[in-house]
């Protein structure tokens, strides 16, 4: 399982970096799994009727109450939530490929890793650490009170300094769209293993066992 996680400040471009990775993953033959941390506060604020397309401000302001609230509490609790979360999938997919004998690499892909402890709980993981940097373009709602909360916060501190140790990968989101997804294709093979020098004699076998297993499939209807 390989984990990629995508950090910066609010809408500089992660989630438009992480869906590029998971079609890129996809066309690769492996599976793209999006687990955010935000998942279980999105779904509490959408049962309450807050959604992020009609009402954007109540939406957001209501998702970082109820984050803040729970952190007061326990500082760990959406780690604690999130890793229930990916052990649900592990579990899911287990029982996928006992059912299915079919080997995919997954690939767990966080967008919205916003606070320094949850960069510490997925790098325990072995997760990858992509930071997007706006490289000095003006973003969206760049002055907006939001931008005060504490969600901003480590996002804010690593763009001033322009480094940090946890980050992996650094992505300038400061031109087109378009050519910040080319920048991201660019850095796909490493961050997805794919690269030449990259080819796992395991994955190898698991993907010729899958043709093997396919060939027989259809011989089987032939016959």
């Amino acid at each position: 399982m390989r984990i990629i996680m995508f950090s910066g400040k609010a809408r500089v471009g992660k989630t438009t970096a992480a869906k590029k990775i998971a079609e890129l993953a996809f066309s690769a033959g492996m599976k793209p799994i999006f687990l955010p941390f935000a998942k279980p506060i999105k779904d509490k604020a959408a049962s309450e009727g807050f959604t992020k397309e009609e009402a954007p401000k109540e939406y957001r302001a209501y998702c970082q109450l109820m984050g803040e609230t729970h952190r007061k509490t326990d500082p760990e609790y959406w780690i604690k939530a999130w890793k229930e979360e990916l052990f649900k999938q592990e579990l899911k997919e287990k029982k996928d490929l006992d059912e299915n004998l079919k080997h995919w690499e997954r690939v767990i892909i966080v967008d919205d890793c916003r606070y320094e402890n949850e960069v510490a709980a997925c790098k325990e993981l072995g997760a990858i650490l992509c930071f997007v940097s706006h490289g000095g373009r003006s973003i969206e709602d760049e002055d907006s009170d939001w931008r005060e909360h504490e969600s901003e916060t480590w996002s804010n501190t690593v763009e001033e300094r322009g480094f940090a140790e946890e980050v992996d990968y650094w992505l300038e989101n400061n031109l087109s769209e378009e050519i910040f997804e080319e920048v991201v294709k660019q850095e796909s093979s490493e961050l997805l293993g794919i690269g030449p020098n990259n080819q796992d004699p395991v994955k190898k076998l698991a993907a010729l066992l899958d043709k093997l297993i396919e060939q027989l499939g259809s011989d089987d209807e032939e016959t």
